[in-house]
């Protein structure tokens, strides 16, 4: 597991590498937090909803409901 020191070590070189790559970007990023209608979802999740297809029964999918709730 990463402490805490080495994540926002880790945070401030992402940045830095940003900061170098695209300078200024900053005003231009969407800020999920800042704005309604957005989530955040696991990098897993279209994984999770194949799974759920596969194992809905008569092959009907799932996976639009789930996501729309």
């Amino acid at each position: 597991m990463v402490s805490l020191r080495d994540k926002h070590s880790i945070v401030k070189k992402q940045l830095a590498h940003r900061e170098l790559t695209w300078p200024g970007c900053e005003p231009q990023l969407w800020h999920r937090k800042g704005h309604k209608g957005y989530a955040t979802i696991p990098k897993t999740m279209p994984l999770v909803v194949q799974i759920m297809d596969n194992l809905s029964g008569k092959g009907k999918p799932v996976s639009p409901t789930y996501l729309s709730l």
